[in-house]
């Protein structure tokens, strides 16, 4: 079974598609990902900085557009994975009920720290941020193998 996770930022054009693309080149086959924001214009492509970071890392964004963030989306996550505490409480107020799968990326990885938008920043601070996000996959990716393990261990007779 594939565990789902879905990215969270603002508009869906910066942060969370560098990690959803990231995450799809670092993750395993079991883990799959996407993205949304919850201010996004459906459809948007991605900034031209964040497109312009990930090139230089071998990975395409021209092919992403911009999507809400939807109750459907939602539910169909296991995590829910926003950038900052801002998305984090906003996304706990506006669906209550889904709060218990919505966790920042900078947690799983350990850290308290918001994911801040680069967002008309120089190509050095997209370029930060993707390594930023780059690093906390990694450490997502550990936390998730642990979560299956603790998981199938109690799923045992």
């Amino acid at each position: 079974m594939r565990l789902k996770l879905l990215f969270v930022c603002t508009g869906n054009t910066c942060r969370s598609p560098m990690a959803e693309i990231l995450a799809r080149e670092t993750f395993e086959s079991w883990i799959e990902v996407g993205s949304a924001g919850l201010y996004a214009w459906e459809g948007q492509e991605a900034s031209l900085q964040a497109t312009a970071a990930l090139k230089e890392k071998g990975l395409d964004l021209t092919g992403h557009r911009a999507r809400p963030v939807s109750l459907e989306l939602l539910d169909s996550a296991d995590y829910i994975i926003p950038m900052t505490q801002a998305h984090e409480q906003a996304l706990e107020k506006q669906y209550p009920s889904l709060g218990h799968k919505v966790k920042r990326l900078s947690v799983w990885a350990g850290a308290d720290e918001d994911i801040a938008d680069p967002f008309g920043s120089s190509p050095t601070t997209y370029r930060e941020c993707a390594e930023k996000i780059a690093g906390m996959l990694q450490k997502l990716q550990l936390a998730l193998k642990e979560t299956r393990l603790r998981e199938a261990e109690k799923d045992k007779p």
